[in-house]
């Protein structure tokens, strides 16, 4: 299947966890990418994957949250790839594992974003529920050390118990996700929230 053949992504966060796999999914339907993250080596490994796939693929080590390197990382993706057809805001944070009320100023303003779509482009957010990786196992932890319980149990009980599938969700779940809403068969899908989450019910 081919259904991102002659476009571009620009994948943020595309070094490691779901980026990669945004990366790779991406580059299997037919589009070229560019990987940014704060990290070179895991930029590098997983530009790698994607050609010896066949596929076409540059880096760039950019922090989002610096105006300025957005810009840059953006004049770099048409440098190099000469088009952007298709952002994914893919980075992100772990977070605190605190109650809003506990949380300082710093990590309150790092856990906002907004985002607006105009002039035909759609724009829509893929919610995963716990992601299988490095991130959601620092959650889980975090979670255990704080109620003072085992990992595992909190695992099962917190985050597999109160989903439909009674199962965590996959980084290929999520690209496949946004391969799709990246395709023109999601053509007349935008302001949209789709949960990717195994039934997840709090």
């Amino acid at each position: 299947m081919n259904r991102l053949s002659g476009k571009v992504a620009l994948i943020t966060g595309g070094g490691r966890g779901i980026g990669r796999a945004i990366a790779l999914r991406f580059a299997s339907e037919g589009a070229a990418v560019m990987l940014a993250a704060t990290k070179r080596e895991p930029l590098e490994a997983t530009a790698q994957e994607v050609r010896k796939a066949g596929g076409r693929a540059a880096t760039t080590v950019a922090d989002v949250a610096d105006e300025a390197v957005v810009k840059q990382m953006i004049a770099a993706t048409l440098a190099e790839l000469g088009r952007l057809d298709i952002l994914v805001n893919n980075a992100g944070i772990g977070g605190p594992t605190l109650r809003v009320v506990d949380m300082d100023r710093a990590d309150w303003d790092r856990t906002l974003a907004g985002e607006l779509g105009e002039h035909g482009i759609t724009v829509n957010a893929i919610a995963p529920g716990a992601v299988r990786g490095e991130r959601v196992e620092g959650v889980i932890a975090a979670r255990a050390a704080a109620l003072g319980r085992p990992a595992d149990e909190v695992e099962r009980e917190l985050f597999v118990e109160p989903t439909a599938l009674k199962r965590m969700v996959g980084p290929d779940d999520v690209a496949a996700t946004a391969a799709f809403l990246s395709s023109d068969d999601a053509a007349n899908i935008t302001g949209e929230t789709i949960s990717v989450s195994a039934g997840f019910r709090a």
